[in-house]
């Protein structure tokens, strides 16, 4: 469930990089800093997600 959690995340910071460039390209500044906003905060779930994969689900599994 993780990996497909992650894959979402993934999808998501794309999408986001993008429009951040095309708003930066534009000049929407206003725009700008709710994507980016945005995108740091997919970011930051992603690598919750690992972490959480990493230190516990991973190892428990393994065993």
């Amino acid at each position: 469930m993780i990996a497909a959690a992650q894959a979402v995340e993934h999808y998501e910071i794309t999408r986001y990089g993008t429009l951040l460039a095309w708003a930066k390209q534009r000049g929407l500044s206003e725009a700008e800093g709710l994507i980016k906003e945005t995108l740091v905060e997919e970011e930051n779930t992603d690598q919750i997600l690992s972490e959480l994969a990493e230190d516990a689900i991973n190892p428990a599994a393994a065993t």
